[in-house]
């Protein structure tokens, strides 16, 4: 898109952090939290944008900040932590999001909010299917960036359909809004010419959500090495601990480091990482 034209940044994502053993997130679970199609999700972002997701507010913010912007508000859901999603609804909630992203027109760039650990009553790898979703809605050269909480799990959709992932670095979450901005920052710079590779290692380990806290202790000794390695060219890097109540096949600690393309920085980081953890 020419310098003088706003980007065009399609906005959308299902957010639910699922526990296997808990009863199934219905419509109204998500209606009763956040549940906007297209023309509300406008109207809440062109209004006050308080009642969004942090990570949504953040992005929004950043990409004012950095100049002039279309959005294009696709679909934007949340409910509490619960049950897995009855998976029809799920269906009906992709069809919406895959719709938007078809009548959009030409798009520059989308992001993607949700948190990573979602399950519905018939697969373990909704969040996958989403970002799959999306890549084959935009096609393979529109730069897609999603935020992840730190309790999602990483897949192969999840990678291989994305150009970075961006993880909380905080429990509590208080940096939503930061990474949420982190996003904006790096669709932009694709937009300039950027391009990534992303290394993905999954670790066999399942840790209980008290010792996952990031001001102190293992997994936040873990948290500050990773960043230590977040120096260019590796743009981001994003360690996510899971979530055991899950109990899904994607369960485990993930590695996601992402790098300027063709340099090898990222992956030297995330086996530094692997072997730390393994140590």
């Amino acid at each position: 898109m020419p310098s003088n034209q706003p980007l065009r940044i399609a906005i959308l994502g299902i957010s639910l952090e699922a526990n296997r053993r808990s009863p199934v997130s219905d419509k109204k679970a998500f209606v009763d939290t956040l549940y906007l199609e297209a023309d509300d999700f406008a109207a809440k972002l062109q209004a006050d944008r308080a009642s969004l997701p942090a990570t949504v507010q953040g992005f929004a913010a950043e990409m004012d900040t950095i100049g002039a912007w279309d959005p294009v508000p696709v679909f934007l859901a949340e409910a509490p932590p619960g049950g897995p999603i009855d998976h029809p609804l799920f269906l009906e909630m992709m069809e919406s999001m895959r719709q938007g992203l078809q009548d959009a027109g030409d798009l520059d760039g989308v992001y993607i909010s949700e948190h990573g650990a979602g399950l519905t009553t018939q697969t373990d790898d909704p969040d996958g299917l989403v970002f799959k979703m999306a890549r084959e809605s935009v096609g393979p050269d529109v730069p897609i960036v999603a935020t992840l909480d730190l309790h999602g799990h990483v897949t192969p959709n999840m990678v291989n359909a994305t150009d970075v992932l961006v993880a909380y670095i905080t429990n509590p979450h208080v940096d939503q809004e930061a990474r949420g901005a982190e996003a904006a920052h790096l669709l932009v710079r694709m937009n300039e010419g950027l391009r990534t590779t992303a290394t993905f290692i999954r670790v066999p380990m399942i840790s209980p959500a008290v010792s996952l806290l990031t001001a102190k202790g293992p997994y936040a000794d873990l948290i500050d090495f990773g960043q230590t390695l977040c120096v260019a060219p590796v743009l981001n890097v994003s360690i996510l601990a899971g979530f055991a109540p899950a109990n899904g096949r994607t369960n485990g600690m993930s590695i996601v480091v992402t790098a300027d393309a063709g340099a090898p920085d990222g992956a030297e980081a995330a086996n530094r990482i692997a072997k730390e953890i393994s140590d």
